[in-house]
C-alpha cells in the first residue's frame, strides 16, 4: 500500500482511540461512557460525574494530538526512507507505527497534565501503601518489562539479516543507522515511563468517601496502565522499524532465490517478537479494572450513571 493509504488508516485509528469524546471534540458519547463505567464496575453518582469526564476528556484530547503528531512524524520518516532505499516500498507501516506511540505518548502527557479527581478533598492515609501491582495486571507488568529485550532482539535480528544479504543495495548503510537510532530512541520512551509511574504513585489520593477513593483508584489505574502502555506500544514499533528496514534491503538487493526464504525468516522474526509481548499484554487487559481488587467484597450499588453513592 501506498504511504497516502496508511497514513488514512493510521488517523483513523489515532481518532478511534478517543472513543468517549467522539475523537477528543467536545461531543460526550454517552453510550461510550456507560460502557467506561461499566468496565470500572464502580457506579458513578452525578457528583463524581464532571471529574472523571474532564480526566477522560484530557486522555482522549492527547491522545489524539499526541497521535495526530505521531502520524506526522512516520509519514516524513516513511518518505525519507522511500528516497533513501532508491524507490524501496513499504515505508508507509511506519506511520501506522508513529500513530500507536503517538497515541499512548498522549496518556503520558496527559498524567503530567490532568487535575486530581478531586483536589480539594481531604487527603486520605491508606493503613498500606499502594504499589504498581495494586493497579497493573502481571502479564502487563511482564510484557513492559520484556521491552528492552524485544528492541535488542530487533536490533540484532536486521543487523543479522543485513549480514546476510550477499549484495548491499545503495544507501544500505544510512539504512542500518536508522533501523538501529529508531529502536533506541523507543528504548528511551520506555525507560522514561519509569520515574513517570513513580510520580503518579506518589500524588497524594484525595476523597470523602469510599466510592471516591475507589474512583481514585480506577483513574490510577487507567493512568499507570495507559504508562506501562508507551513501552510496550515502543516494543512493537521498535521491531517494525528494524526489519521493516532490513526486508527493503531485502526486496532492492539482487538475492535471487535466496528473497523468498530470507523474507520468511524476516517476518517470522518480527511475528515471534511481537507474539513474546502479546501474550502477556493481552491477558492483562483481558481485566478491565485491577484497582477493583482494593475494594474486594466491597459492594457500592447499582452501575449506573445516576446518583448511587456509597
Amino acid at each position: 500500500m501506498s504511504i497516502a493509504v496508511w497514513v488514512a488508516i493510521s488517523i483513523a485509528i489515532v481518532y478511534a482511540s478517543a472513543p468517549v469524546t467522539s475523537g477528543g471534540l467536545r461531543t460526550l458519547d454517552d453510550k461510550a461512557l456507560a460502557r467506561y463505567v461499566h468496565k470500572r464496575g464502580l457506579p458513578l453518582p452525578y457528583s463524581l460525574r464532571d471529574p472523571v469526564m474532564n480526566r477522560i476528556r484530557a486522555t482522549e484530547r492527547a491522545a489524539v494530538a499526541c497521535g495526530s503528531v505521531g502520524v506526522v512524524v512516520g509519514a516524513v520518516l516513511a518518505f525519507v526512507l522511500e528516497r533513501v532505499g532508491s524507490g524501496s516500498t513499504g515505508w508507509g507501516a511506519l506511520a501506522l507505527a508513529g500513530a500507536s506511540v503517538g497515541a499512548a505518548l498522549g496518556g503520558f502527557v496527559a498524567t503530567r497534565r490532568s487535575p486530581q479527581l478531586l483536589p480539594h478533598a481531604p487527603r486520605v492515609a491508606r493503613a498500606t501503601a499502594t504499589t504498581v501491582a495494586d493497579y497493573v495486571t502481571p502479564g502487563e507488568r511482564r510484557a513492559f518489562w520484556l521491552v528492552p529485550g524485544v528492541i535488542a532482539a530487533g536490533i540484532a535480528a536486521a543487523c543479522v539479516w543485513w549480514a546476510l544479504l550477499s549484495s548491499k543495495p545503495e544507501g544500505h548503510l544510512t539504512l542500518m543507522a536508522i533501523a538501529t537510532i529508531v529502536p533506541l530512541v523507543l528504548l528511551g520512551t520506555w525507560a522514561l515511563m519509569l520515574p513517570a509511574t513513580n510520580r503518579v504513585l506518589a500524588a497524594p489520593q484525595r476523597a470523602t468517601t469510599d466510592l471516591e477513593l475507589a474512583w481514585d483508584d480506577a483513574t490510577r489505574s487507567d493512568a499507570l496502565r495507559g504508562l506501562l502502555d508507551v513501552g510496550i506500544t515502543a516494543g512493537f514499533a521498535a521491531p517494525l522499524v528494524s526489519l521493516s528496514v532490513v526486508a527493503n534491503l531485502m526486496l532492492t538487493a539482487d538475492l535471487g532465490d535466496d528473497l523468498v526464504w530470507m523474507g520468511f525468516g524476516a517476518l517470522l522474526t518480527g511475528l515471534v517478537l511481537w507474539i513474546v509481548l502479546l501474550i502477556p499484554y493481552a491477558s492483562g487487559r483481558a481485566v478491565r479494572n485491577p484497582s477493583r481488587s482494593l475494594w474486594a467484597g466491597r459492594a457500592f450499588g447499582e452501575d449506573n450513571l445516576g446518583g448511587a453513592t456509597a
